[in-house]
């Protein structure tokens, strides 16, 4: 028995993306099963160091020697790949570390994504594995290639093609296995092979952030694709989307288990809960990350970032040989968030003389059959001349049903002119791929993205624009208190924080708490007719569902609106402490608006959320969401994007509103939730209502959650409303 420690690899990270020597554990000595085919995937690849089987009655497997054990392969072993499963699992780590080895890939499922029984498993194992210093892949992964090594540890099929194509700069590292493998094959047809692909699985030890890490510090890699099933710390995460910024590299990401469907999928896939998505999404933006949305979109933005097609801002300058594509384009840019630029009349008058008669020389530039059929290099030099326009960010080119030589001509033109711009180019071929074959080659080694579809190539123009530049860092101060536990926090209602709100600088209606009918009959008629009453409880939240909310009372009728209420409150809540009842004016009329800041789990800064509001936001759910800081561009940015906006607009000749003060009201927002740091939790008003241009907004409801064992930051203001009795409510 050997148990050689010579030649080991040091690091266990090399030793699993660059072994020297690699054991295939758990072979079936019939040649056939994942294992078997993992060693033929291997010896397919070229890998050039020691190739070993494992399994106690054979002594040859698929064409490589074979031992018992891995402690009697007579040479080191680097990378170990675990085939077996149940309790042979730990018997073959122990193996493993007798053995020295550097690192394991643990192919085997039924471990945290089975439940308790199998996390306490994973538990054991990942222990064992630390204690002897081995890093562990997996459990429930496809495995590791690394190309430029020559390493194929997979049983993946995507491999098993006949051409796979010179790797790219582009790494893929996910949770799952199967997306990898599809994006493996769709980057294959598209030219960009990645040269790294992991399959993380459970990331039971090795996780994506890790993986990812380490893939930065390859010179050979420009982008990492990443799949991610459970959202990673704030302190691991953008510190590694940073860092990509500041080696001029890109991360495009795609997340799945965004939804309560999608979360329970996920859950029983990998193990893997889910956080809070829009935060993570936002902060991972707002670091320079490319989030997209599916698999198609996560290949295309890799694509267009390693072939250098990325866009300068929005504006999109469209050459076609189609004008009813060059609607199709016009039509998607707006719904995509995009801008069909406005070309100069420097570049109409340039484009006059290359366009045939009776083409248009405006955006998009249709340049007819004509133009194809007898001038076809000519295309590239109309692609020049828009991109030359100043107005214009990136150019999109639609080529139609043009296949041969003819194609050939125009793609060489199109390349030639990219060459010549500091613009950058897209290319849409509405051709099959079989009589396009070389025409796409062309374009691949000019360095030009090639999309099946006009919605394909503006959503991964579209997803690179958003990206946009770094923010600054803004999670601190904010870090959350929440635990598993459920963490018990202190609600602060209407009466307690309008004093906040104003001293804030934002509008809140004149009123009284009152503790007893007396009280609210004398506010009453102090205040006048056309009055609103509400109840006031830290622990009764939704008040409209409870008729605890009346508004346009006349004065004579608050004494007994205050019997009833404080009744209703103790017949349905009988726990609820209940402050008083408040009075106040009427405000004005006008749209109804949400604005609310949630701080978020495992780092993540808060994130700010403004929508049409009022008792119907969740039907409407027209919200935008962006995080703080927020200024009063960002604040108008955000409520123009809202589909409510006309409403506020002056839809259909309507009543144009006070957006500036809307604007100014989510600004003062952000400020308070800045100020109260870690002690906030929540911080909603809904509504704010916006009246006519000229008369401002008014906060008419407001609720805050706040963390208890954080000290106060701010001190706030004590107006004609009564302090509340300290209200210790569950999350």
């Amino acid at each position: 028995m050997s148990t050689h420690k010579t030649g080991r690899t040091t690091d266990g990270l090399d030793a699993l993306l660059r072994p020297k020597s690699v054991a295939v554990v758990g072979v079936s000595s019939s040649g056939r099963g994942l294992g078997a085919t993992t060693v033929r995937t291997i010896q397919r690849f070229g890998f050039d160091g020691p190739l070993v089987a494992i399994n106690p009655r054979a002594t040859e497997v698929a064409g490589v020697p074979c031992f018992p054990t891995l402690r009697e392969v007579p040479h080191h072993v680097d990378l170990a790949l675990l085939f077996t499963g149940g309790d042979r699992i730990r018997e073959s780590v122990l193996d493993a570390a007798a053995a020295g080895v550097g690192a394991i890939v643990i192919f085997a499922s039924g471990f945290a994504e089975g439940g308790a029984d199998g996390a306490a498993r994973e538990r054991e194992i990942i222990e064992l594995a630390r204690a002897h210093g081995i890093r562990v892949l997996g459990p429930n992964c496809q495995g590791v290639v690394s190309l430029s090594s020559g390493l194929a540890a997979t049983f993946s099929n995507a491999l098993w093609t006949d051409e796979i194509g010179q790797p790219s700069p582009v790494a893929y590292i996910g949770q799952s296995g199967a997306i990898g493998g599809a994006v493996f094959d769709l980057g294959r047809e598209r030219g960009c092979v990645p040269g790294l692909w992991i399959s993380t699985g459970n990331q039971a030890d090795l996780s994506v952030v890790e993986l990812a890490e380490r893939a930065l510090d390859d010179d050979g890699l420009r982008v990492l694709m990443l799949y991610l099933e459970s959202v990673p710390h704030a302190d691991d995460w953008i510190p590694l989307c940073r860092r990509a910024t500041e080696l001029g590299k890109h991360i495009v990401l795609l997340r799945s288990g965004t939804t309560e469907v999608g979360r329970s999928a996920v859950a029983s896939h990998t193990g893997s809960m889910v956080g809070q998505d829009e935060a993570f999404k936002l902060a991972s933006a707002a670091s320079g990350v490319v989030v997209v949305s599916d698999i198609n979109e996560l290949v295309d933005a890799a694509m267009s970032l390693v072939r250098g097609a990325t866009p300068s801002g929005s504006r999109i300058g469209v050459v076609t040989t189609s004008g009813g594509a060059g609607g199709l384009c016009a039509d998607m840019s707006v719904e995509l968030g995009l801008e069909m630029a406005t070309l100069a009349p420097e570049t109409g008058a340039a484009l006059v003389p290359v366009l045939s008669d009776f083409a248009q020389p405006h955006n998009p530039v249709d340049v007819t059959a004509d133009l194809v059929s007898g001038r076809p290099h000519d295309l590239g030099e109309v692609c020049r001349l828009v991109a030359e326009d100043p107005a214009v960010d990136h150019v999109l080119v639609v080529v139609s049903a043009v296949v041969g030589k003819i194609a050939e001509r125009i793609a060489k033109g199109i390349v030639e002119a990219r060459g010549r711009s500091q613009k950058a180019f897209s290319v849409v071929y509405l051709s099959s791929h079989d009589r396009t074959l070389q025409v796409r080659r062309i374009f691949a080694e000019g360095g030009i993205p090639v999309f099946d579809s006009i919605g394909a190539a503006l959503r991964a123009t579209a997803r690179l624009v958003s990206a946009g530049p770094v923010r600054p860092d803004s999670s601190s101060g904010h870090a959350s208190s929440a635990t598993s536990d459920g963490p018990v926090y202190r609600v602060l209602t209407e009466a307690e924080g309008s004093p906040v709100l104003a001293a804030a600088g934002i509008t809140v209606p004149g009123g009284t708490l009152t503790t007893s009918r007396a009280e609210a009959e004398s506010a009453a008629a102090e205040l006048g007719d056309d009055l609103v009453v509400k109840l006031q409880s830290p622990q009764i939240l939704h008040k409209t569902e409870m008729g605890l909310v009346v508004v346009g009372a006349a004065a004579a009728e608050v004494g007994a609106l205050y019997d009833e209420m404080t009744a209703r409150a103790r017949q349905h809540a009988p726990h609820a402490v209940v402050e008083g009842v408040l009075v106040q004016r009427r405000v004005r009329s006008g749209v109804e608006v949400l604005i609310d800041v949630q701080v978020q789990d495992k780092g993540y800064p808060p994130v700010l959320t403004v929508g049409l509001g009022g008792t119907a936001v969740e039907l409407y759910a027209d919200v935008e969401t962006g995080l703080l800081p927020v200024d009063q561009d960002t604040a108008l940015q955000m409520l123009r994007r809202l589909r409510g906006w006309p409403l506020l607009d002056g839809f259909r000749g309507g009543q144009v509103h006070d957006v500036d003060a809307a604007a100014a009201a989510i600004v003062a927002t952000s400020e308070v939730a800045t100020a109260l740091g870690p002690e906030l939790v929540e911080f909603e008003i809904n509504p704010l209502i916006v009246h006519e241009k000229g008369h401002g907004a008014t906060a008419v409801d407001f609720v805050a959650h706040l963390d208890p064992t954080a000290a106060a930051p701010i001190e706030r203001p004590v107006g004609r409303v009564s302090e509340p009795a300290r209200a210790e409510v569950a999350r």
